[in-house]
């Protein structure tokens, strides 16, 4: 009996621990407008109209964002961004392309890409 009641905390706690691993969270819709402003600003070519978005705030540290940009036609490009707030404005630290491991400490990057590439 012991041995069920080991095994079934030992169970909880792996539970426990692998949701704790991929804490991040959806960004409110005021994040989310102000991450749109920020790629928005950075890309005035990138029509708003077809960037639907898939916006993910870091819980290790709420100052930093994933945002990915879905291909819907020719005039959309696919991307993923990392945002850092500053202030009360987000900007885009870096993009997919320019994509490096020390753009942020490793628990955000590993809690909004899983590893260092997005």
């Amino acid at each position: 009996m012991r041995l069920l009641a080991t095994l079934a905390l030992v169970s909880a706690l792996v539970a426990a621990l692998a949701g704790a691993a991929e804490a991040k969270r959806a960004a409110t819709p005021a994040e989310l407008l102000g991450m749109l402003r920020a790629i928005q600003l950075s890309d005035p070519e990138n029509p708003l109209g077809c960037t639907p978005l898939q916006a993910t705030v870091s819980t290790v540290s709420p100052r930093y964002s994933a945002v990915r940009t879905i291909h819907l036609s020719r005039s959309c490009g696919d991307g993923a961004y990392l945002l850092v707030k500053q202030g009360n404005r987000w900007r885009i630290q870096t993009e997919a392309s320019d994509w490096r491991c020390s753009v942020a400490p490793n628990g955000v990057v590993k809690d909004l890409f899983g590893s260092c590439l997005p």
